[in-house]
């Protein structure tokens, strides 16, 4: 049976020569050189199977997601991505569910150009510990603190495309075409990290969030760091064709709202430079769409959920750990 080090050196050691990287995967620590004149960002995920991704999914999915959701981190900061370090803990060390593991996440980190720097594997139950690290100039983060009174509350992307994918993950739900279940199962299991998206509006934008657990929650994280409210138009929801073709127009909401795994960002910026920040992202192939707008805080961080200006009662909370 392969050990710890055999495991390390034949699945994860794919160390390439870079100027930014003095010392890699080998020692009991990397050493890092940072890029002239930026400010390192931190994040870090743990993902368990069973309560991050279902048990059944297979070991490259597995591997993708946890990649770009650390990402997706980094680039709700505006932070270019650079290294990551892994921490994986397996029952026992499947030479296949490795290989196909560590293929997948080395493709991942190359899409964004990050490299592997070091980590941990250890026996026992499924779950992967990984922290990404990037860089951004100084006073150019986007920050959950940076939301201002009238900025337009906008979104990347579509919204509630990897909670349909959870509920067929789950047998919960059939869908009418099995076209449609392969691109929420995607969305789901390899969602995309909106680096470039992220890049794109650093210009214009000074707040921001990934959507990680679903915009009733996620928005409120940026409304409470930021001491204001939300005024929020459900109709305005970006959906893609297969929410449109597959779900009524209340289940699509909810899905956006409730359900997470999407990883888009929401973004809040100054009226006056939006129309800029669209077009930013139109040229790199990407939609942003306003949703609503910061409004001021009166009673305690809140949002005022409408549909096309009217009242709407429906809006559910998002994902919460221990909740």
């Amino acid at each position: 049976m392969a050990g710890e080090f055999s495991i390390i050196a034949q699945f994860f050691d794919r160390a390439e020569a870079r100027a930014d990287i003095e010392l890699g995967i080998g020692d009991d620590a990397a050493i890092i050189n940072l890029p002239a004149g930026e400010q390192l960002v931190i994040t870090t995920d743990t993902l368990n199977a069973g309560i991050h991704f279902p048990d059944a999914t297979g070991p490259g999915d597995i591997a993708y997601k946890s990649v770009m959701v650390n990402l997706s981190d980094l680039a709700a900061m505006g932070a270019t991505p650079r290294w990551l370090t892994l921490s994986l803990s397996m029952p026992e060390p499947n030479h296949d569910w490795l290989r196909v593991f560590s293929d997948n996440l080395f493709q991942a980190l190359k899409m964004h150009q990050v490299a592997l720097i070091g980590g941990d594997t250890t026996r026992g139950p499924l779950s992967l510990c990984v922290t990404a690290f990037g860089t951004v100039k100084p006073g150019t983060a986007m920050r959950r603190d940076s939301a201002q009174i009238g900025d337009v509350i906008a979104v990347t992307g579509t919204l509630g495309d990897a909670g349909l994918g959870l509920q067929c993950a789950l047998h919960q739900r059939a869908l009418n075409r099995i076209e449609h279940t392969g691109i929420v199962m995607s969305r789901l299991n390899r969602p995309q990290a909106r680096v470039n998206e992220a890049i794109a509006l650093r210009e214009y934008c000074e707040c921001a969030i990934d959507l990680s657990d679903g915009l009733a929650s996620d928005l409120m994280h940026i409304l409470k760091r930021s001491d204001c409210s939300a005024s929020i138009d459900v109709a305005n929801l970006p959906f893609s064709e297969v929410l449109l073709q597959e779900c009524e127009e209340d289940e699509r909401i909810a899905l956006a709202l409730s359900a997470g795994d999407d990883y888009e960002l929401c973004v809040c910026i100054a009226p006056e430079k939006f129309e800029a920040a669209q077009k930013a992202l139109r040229a790199i192939g990407s939609p942003l769409t306003a949703i609503g707008s910061i409004t001021a805080n009166e009673e305690g961080p809140e949002i005022d959920w409408r549909k096309s200006g009217h009242p709407y009662p429906n809006a559910k909370r998002g994902w919460e750990h221990f909740v």
